[in-house]
């Protein structure tokens, strides 16, 4: 491929990426002044059981992206989400986000910055129904004394199709 195609497609998808974010929904967090734009075809779910959870974001398809705020421990208000996690096991991830599944595995771990800060993500896949499995792609920071987990779920067969929605709501991440 040449580099003049290259640049053509680069630039081709860079207008539908932008053509795309206009007239949709930006959800922003009444308590702790984050904002993400929501993708068409995905909506903000009103009624949430889970403590802490601050925003869950799904498709009509069992997709979401929940965002949790909850308070750190005073000890650990100043350390990252990095240096608490970059040191554990694979096994000891698994067990703190997917004990009581017996065919959980970290698919990929490390750190990677969204909307300037440094996050620290876990992927993790569990067993799901009909052989399917499901993939939970995770990002913890801690921010202003509280820990902020971005959890990207998606049915395995739908991971390629979601990417794209968990990319725009990630890369439209602001934090005020």
């Amino acid at each position: 491929m040449t580099c003049l195609m290259k640049t053509s497609i680069l630039f081709i998808m860079s207008f539908l990426s932008i053509s795309n974010l206009t007239g949709q929904t930006v959800f922003k967090s009444a308590m702790y002044g984050y904002s993400f734009t929501v993708p068409d075809g995905w909506r903000v779910k009103e009624e949430i059981y889970l403590p802490g959870t601050d925003a869950k974001i799904v498709d009509d398809k069992g997709n979401s992206f929940i965002v949790t705020v909850r308070p750190l421990p005073a000890e650990y208000k100043t350390v990252s989400a990095k240096s608490l996690l970059e040191k554990s096991s694979n096994a000891e991830l698994v067990e703190l986000w997917a004990a009581s599944y017996d065919n959980a595995y970290v698919l990929k771990r490390g750190s990677t910055f969204i909307a300037d800060k440094e996050f620290y993500y876990v992927h993790i896949s569990f067993p799901f129904e009909g052989g399917l499995r499901l993939i939970h792609k995770m990002f913890m920071h801690n921010w202003k004394g509280n820990t902020v987990s971005i959890d990207c779920a998606s049915i395995s067969s739908m991971t390629t199709e979601t990417s794209v929605y968990f990319e725009m709501m990630l890369k439209t991440l602001r934090f005020s």
